[in-house]
């Protein structure tokens, strides 16, 4: 969602507070990831997830739950990452 279409579509204007807060834990996680705090990572992507499916569920149009589905498979992603790493 940080990509400049998405800005310049003014998805950033319309996307629900939950779906924001989802999208900032993410980037918190990935920012752990990247300091090697491989617990904060794993909780505030947990905690991303747990946002995304609200802001999907409350969601009101096909845009926006679209929005939240890629959110969501941002998260996958990372979870995937974290799992490759030593523990």
């Amino acid at each position: 969602m940080d990509s400049p279409e998405a800005q310049q579509s003014g998805a950033a204007v319309s996307v629900p507070v939950e779906l924001r807060t989802a999208e900032d834990k993410l980037k918190a996680a990935r920012t752990a990831l990247a300091n090697k705090d491989f617990d904060q990572a794993i909780r505030v992507s947990e905690q991303a997830a747990v946002d995304a499916d609200y802001a999907r569920a409350r969601a009101n149009n096909e845009r926006l739950k679209k929005m939240a589905d890629e959110m969501r498979a941002n998260i996958q992603t990372l979870r995937q990452e974290l799992q490759r790493l030593p523990q």
